[in-house]
């Protein structure tokens, strides 16, 4: 099964603000390069760090929505894969100046100053 990876020509997987580019799930942050939702990141972050291999039991063409995002794991990761997921994704988050606090892209960045505890 083929994925769009954009909706709008040259947007990228970020194209439609605020929705999972996997399943279409409400998505607040950008994830492994991807704005994804919680679930389908943690999806990734699992298949990634135990290196599964899942086999797909129908045509490889199952469909990945909010509704049944979980019947298949395999089609699951390729429409993970398809709209351009990596593993590397998760280093280009400015860890250096956020330390161990999340940030999200919500018409700006979530940044939480340790020193005065403001979040700006």
């Amino acid at each position: 099964m083929e994925y769009q990876t954009s909706s709008a020509p040259g947007r990228g997987p970020l194209s439609s603000e605020g929705v999972c580019a996997v399943c279409g799930d409400n998505a607040a942050c950008q994830h492994y390069g991807v704005r994804t939702c919680e679930g389908c990141k943690g999806f990734f972050k699992r298949t990634v760090q135990k290196n599964a291999k899942y086999v797909c039991l129908a045509a490889k063409s199952c469909p990945v929505d909010k509704r049944r995002r979980n019947r298949c794991q395999y089609c699951r990761f390729q429409k993970c894969l398809a709209v351009g997921m990596v593993k590397e994704g998760k280093l280009i988050e400015p860890k250096s100046f956020l330390n161990h606090y999340s940030w999200c892209r919500l018409g700006g960045i979530l940044i939480r100053d340790k020193a005065s505890h403001h979040v700006y």
